[in-house]
């Protein structure tokens, strides 16, 4: 006889005894690191689904949320049920779209990646996974690439047709100011030796 674990009660797998317990470790910083979204019609193999990616999470001391549940998506068909004059006789149709969601916090960029791919990797077929990652720039990053980025905005800008009537403008504006000077200079260099 299979006796069913409390962490496990009520749950897909109840008959999976031997796991270790679901931990939700604690969020030392809360800063987010990750988004899982999963919807399915069916909500057994959801629920499944669910259960796997926390089961992970909890084996690589990912903190996470508990699943939340988001709300149902219903669409709803009304069609005859013959191409002919039996209007009358309609059929109705309804897909419901069960969604969850998962965040995670203060994990390690690698570690994210290894448990995203992990749940990739073993993904349950019938239900969809969208993943939403942040990556945090170290301190000092903007201070270290801001004259690359500066160059690079000025590059974009040249490449643009304003950017290259803008520097002709420039060109054209310094030859006559040049112009100007050498004449300027001239006219003195006449004053001063009549």
């Amino acid at each position: 006889m299979i006796t069913q674990a409390k962490h496990n009660q009520g749950t897909v797998w109840a008959a999976d005894d031997f796991l270790p317990p679901i931990v939700y470790h604690p969020r030392p910083h809360g800063i987010p690191v990750a988004l899982l979204h999963f919807r399915s019609h069916h909500p057994k193999l959801l629920e499944l689904f669910t259960y796997f990616a926390t089961h992970t999470a909890s084996a690589l001391d990912i903190p996470i949320s508990r699943p939340v549940f988001l709300p149902n998506q219903r669409s709803l068909w009304t069609v005859p049920r013959s191409p002919f004059v039996h209007k009358k006789s309609q059929e109705n149709f309804e897909r419901i779209v069960h969604k969850r969601l998962i965040k995670a916090w203060d994990a390690d960029p690698i570690v994210i990646g290894t448990w995203v791919n992990y749940l990739k990797e073993y993904h349950v077929e019938g239900v969809g996974l969208r993943i939403v990652r942040w990556e945090h720039a170290p301190i000092g990053f903007a201070n270290a690439n801001a004259e690359a980025l500066r160059r690079q905005v000025e590059e974009m800008r040249r490449s643009t047709d304003r950017g290259r009537i803008e520097e002709t403008i420039e060109k054209v504006v310094a030859i006559e100011t040049e112009a100007a000077r050498t004449e300027e200079n001239k006219s003195i260099l006449d004053s001063e030796h009549p």
